[in-house]
């Protein structure tokens, strides 16, 4: 009575083990979907942000400018753009050909020569300075850095800290000393003298690089205060990291399992969803809450761990950094 007791209570943790466990012959789309967001977290893929250069400085580009308009639309930055035009003048020196006569025992051709020809050139310049500022409801999406992966130990395979100055070799200076022989067929003054050949040397081509540089500015400026107060700015600018969208797996479908080399393989499809999309992040990446994207994933079975998430496809290209 007692061993078949003994024998119905080992049976009964056996069976409670294994239903709370894993089991080779089946995965749950909710195991997927839990080791999925662990690993978004781990790799810091759950989270996605934008810069955005505050200061002042240059931007050219219409696109850009416009993008920071829209930031200011949405109340996130003040915006200030200057513009800087003027036409310039200069002269360019092409390699043109052209045709010469030649004679050759009373018979004449043309032949082709090259020369050195002067044209004016026209240039239009365009510069815009742009002055960015946060607001206050800016500066409540700005964050201090970016989260970093984290790094994943092998608790199995972790040493213990060893210091190496309780070693003795480690405390004495073992490094050999030995005096300096020198060329006895090069008198001292020679190697001397060839020494003070090379820091002259190296002057002069210092001061040639400062003549070079200095040369004179021959191009024409209609408007030219306009150039000179171009020249005149002072910028200054950096980026702010900000909020974007966040990302986690909600479903896992088209689950299926076999067996590759004698060990059970699983495959499915994740599909990810994004929330918490800021105006920044609508603005900048065009994102948005709710925007849906597909991922692959490999699952190997293992007796000691059960199902375990090993291959990710390829993340979308806002998620991937």
């Amino acid at each position: 009575m007692k061993r078949t007791l003994l024998l119905f209570v080992i049976a009964g943790i056996t069976g409670l083990a294994v239903s709370c466990g894993s089991s080779p012959d089946q995965v749950s789309a909710s195991r997927i979907v839990r080791q999925f967001n662990n690993y978004l977290k781990e790799s810091a893929q759950d989270k996605s942000f934008v810069q955005v250069p505050v200061g002042k400085y240059e931007l050219n580009d219409d696109d850009d400018r416009l993008q920071l308009r829209m930031l200011q639309a949405a109340g996130l930055i003040t915006y200030k753009a200057s513009r800087y035009p003027w036409w310039e003048k200069s002269v360019r020196y092409t390699r043109k050909p052209y045709q010469v006569t030649r004679y050759f025992y009373g018979y004449t051709y043309t032949d082709e020569e090259y020369r050195w020809v002067s044209e004016d050139v026209y240039t239009f310049e365009d510069h815009y300075i742009v002055q960015v500022a946060l607001t206050q409801k800016g500066e409540s999406l700005v964050v201090d850095s970016m989260p970093e992966p984290i790094e994943k130990k092998d608790k199995d395979l972790i040493n213990k800290e060893v210091d190496p100055n309780k070693y003795a070799w480690n405390k004495v200076d073992l490094t050999e000393k030995w005096d300096v022989i020198e060329n006895p067929f090069l008198p001292k003054e020679t190697a001397k003298k060839a020494e003070n050949t090379v820091e002259e040397t190296h002057s002069s081509t210092t001061e040639k690089s400062q003549t070079a540089n200095g040369q004179k500015d021959e191009t024409e400026r209609i408007d030219k205060k306009m150039y000179e107060a171009y020249k005149a700015l002072s910028l200054d600018s950096h980026y702010v990291i900000m909020k974007g969208s966040g990302l986690k797996a909600v479903k896992a479908r088209n689950i299926q399992i076999n067996t590759k080399n004698g060990h059970p393989q699983a495959t499915a499809e994740v599909i990810l969803s994004t929330n918490g999309t800021s105006d920044a992040a609508r603005i900048l990446r065009r994102a948005e809450d709710g925007q849906k994207m597909l991922v692959p994933v490999t699952l190997t079975y293992y007796l000691d761990k059960g199902w375990v998430l090993d291959e990710k496809g390829d993340m979308p290209d806002d998620y991937d950094d």
